[in-house]
């Protein structure tokens, strides 16, 4: 594909099919996940909504929109280093980029996610990726609820586990996923699929000067379109597992395949690793594991039972949108506030029970 020239514009007829005001929507939901916690900007799409439409509608008709600099502060993430020292004790945490978008630039990059969804959702086999499931295509929340896709997942793994065939699980995980995405690589993916094509050119226009000059990897975390096309990037991850006969599922880049040996898990591998690196991905080696399948299920399933009742009771009582934030300044919020909530409720429950 030839490389798009910025600035650029977007043919009329393209623009018509964009629901605009569903962006604008989606947009003002999903900064309750942000990263940075920007109110003013917040302001913008809550107050100059439509002003902020017709200008980027604007730029885009007279071929003049520019994208602009993301805003990227470094998130400590829960991990940490570990002190080898006695006591052994936990050190400084490692850190992931966290970025925002001025308004225009965050409009455009939904819009342009909304108009590949339908396809991601058609192309995606559900039955091997659970993360980041499309909800109706006219909801502001745009994925259903991460509670969901990972009971859904946990199913799975459970179903998967039982098979008499297989003994053992193998979990991988990849180093530095979002970081590592080759953006030429991602369009074509989405072109393959059926995305169209002067949509996509500037979809990897929009990436492409996000990246400044880290040779077009990487797409920005933290926000629904990057959900999207970072779920979706491991579709060809997915089509190669089934095709190579194995049952697997997936949750982003946590992928875990069942098979029958140790000596399965390495034939596998030996293609695996290749297919990923072609793809710029790289297995995170430190977290990847075969385990056997007992291993899988919990060790005490009444104290599970436990702890579901408990956010289920939680739920009732809580807004729908604010139980379901996946990261960001919120999530950390509604993270301490949930675990106090679940174990309190979980000690009046376990008290009850022992009564």
């Amino acid at each position: 594909m030839a490389e798009l020239k910025i600035p650029f514009g977007l043919d009329g007829a393209v623009m018509s099919k964009i629901n605009w005001k569903l962006a604008l929507a989606r947009v003002s939901h999903d900064l309750r996940s942000d990263f940075i916690y920007a109110p003013h900007i917040g302001f913008i799409y809550a107050k100059a909504g439509e002003e902020l439409i017709q200008e980027v509608q604007s730029a885009l008709a007279s071929g003049k929109y520019s994208p602009g600099v993301p805003i990227t502060i470094e998130v400590p993430k829960s991990f940490r280093i570990r002190v080898a020292v006695k006591p052994e004790r936990l050190g400084p945490s490692f850190s992931r980029p966290g970025s925002i978008l001025l308004p225009h630039d965050r409009l455009l990059y939904q819009a342009l996610a909304d108009q590949a969804a339908p396809i991601v959702a058609e192309k995606t086999d559900h039955s091997r990726s659970f993360s980041h499931q499309l909800a109706r295509p006219d909801s502001v929340s745009m994925f259903i609820p991460t509670r969901t896709c990972w009971n859904a997942l946990q199913t799975a793994l459970l179903d998967h586990s039982k098979a008499d065939e297989v003994k053992y699980i193998l979990k991988i995980d990849v180093a530095n996923y979002f970081g590592s995405m080759n953006l030429h690589t991602l369009i074509n993916v989405l072109n393959d699929s059926g995305y169209v094509g002067e949509l996509s050119g500037r979809l990897e226009a929009v990436l492409t000067s996000y990246t400044s000059q880290r040779s077009s990897r990487g797409i920005l975390q933290g926000m629904f379109p990057s959900d999207l096309f970072g779920n979706f990037y491991m579709e060809p991850i997915d089509r190669f597992l089934k095709e190579y006969g194995v049952r697997a599922a997936r949750y982003v880049d946590d992928i875990y395949i069942f098979l029958d040996s140790v000596e399965a898990a390495d034939r596998l591998l030996g293609q695996l690793i290749p297919k990923l690196r072609y793809y710029d991905l790289v297995l995170n080696e430190a977290k990847c594991m075969i385990i056997p399948k007992r291993q899988l299920h919990t060790e005490e399933p009444d104290l599970q039972a436990l702890f579901d009742d408990a956010v289920d009771e939680i739920r009732d009582q809580m807004n729908d949108e604010d139980f379901d934030a996946d990261y960001g300044f919120q999530s950390e919020w509604n993270t301490v506030t949930m675990r106090t909530m679940m174990m309190t409720r979980l000690r009046m429950t376990t008290k009850t029970t022992s009564i």
